[in-house]
């Protein structure tokens, strides 16, 4: 049956599990995202795997942030390897990009101090 579907239809993609083929579709998503936009979200995420000292200064950030939820207390690592995990690390960047634009803009570089302008929202949105 797979033989005889790729002879008429070539160009259709046979593929056995669902999570695989959503998992293909995002990813073919993000290729289509402008690389500016998607090396924000891997870039926030390095900031806080690779340093404790950064992660304990964005704790204490989030701890006084008065819209803040009481269960996140981490950004989640963006891993090429691991599906869907572009898509729980940006979902988290938004929900607590109020506290990552103060975090950056008291402790970031002049690159990380853009990272949350209204351009960059609107984008990310």
């Amino acid at each position: 049956m797979k033989n005889r579907f790729r002879n008429d239809l070539n160009h259709l993609e046979i593929v056995h599990g669902y999570c695989r083929a959503f998992n293909l579709i995002l990813k073919d998503c993000i290729r289509t995202c402008p690389k500016k936009y998607s090396s924000i979200v891997e870039e926030v995420s390095k900031t806080f795997a690779y340093s404790a000292k950064k992660s304990n200064l964005f704790k204490k950030i989030l701890k006084s942030h008065p819209d803040r939820d009481e269960k996140i207390l981490t950004i989640q690592s963006c891993v090429s390897t691991r599906w869907m995990s572009y898509s729980d690390c940006l979902d988290r960047i938004l929900e607590l990009r109020n506290p990552l634009k103060e975090f950056f803009n008291e402790f970031g570089t002049v690159i990380q101090r853009t990272y949350f302008s209204q351009e960059h929202n609107i984008i990310l949105l």
